[in-house]
């Protein structure tokens, strides 16, 4: 996420030498960069969706336990109950999911506006 952030922030740069015709980049090179923003969201969204399944894997095989009698009084009971940091973790995952999927939306429309203009 923080090198998609960084690439988001370097779309700022990338308008304002647009602006400039003197420091203005060509179409390709322009396309090029958000390509290569689009892919590593695409990238960061697919890496993230992974940890979401494995976060729900996890709370799952947590809430399973719970289930089972004599759980509660076992040594290791604080382990298998569902902890507030656990929802946390999820709900982290899916602002991160969140932020990619704006960032790939970001960059299609900038690649439409682009092709819009040639």
């Amino acid at each position: 996420l923080y090198g998609c952030t960084y690439w988001s922030f370097r779309y700022v740069t990338l308008a304002r030498q647009l602006k400039n015709p003197n420091l203005r980049p060509k179409k390709a090179e322009t396309i090029q960069i958000v390509r290569w923003g689009l892919l590593a969201s695409i990238l960061g969204m697919g890496s993230s969706v992974i940890g979401a399944e494995s976060i729900g894997g996890t709370l799952l095989g947590k809430s399973l336990a719970m289930v089972l009698p004599g759980a509660i009084f076992s040594p290791d009971a604080l382990s298998k109950i569902i902890q507030p940091l656990d929802i946390l973790i999820v709900l982290a995952n899916t602002h991160i999911i969140t932020a990619h999927f704006i960032g790939i939306v970001c960059s299609l429309w900038l690649l439409d506006r682009i092709q819009k203009q040639g």
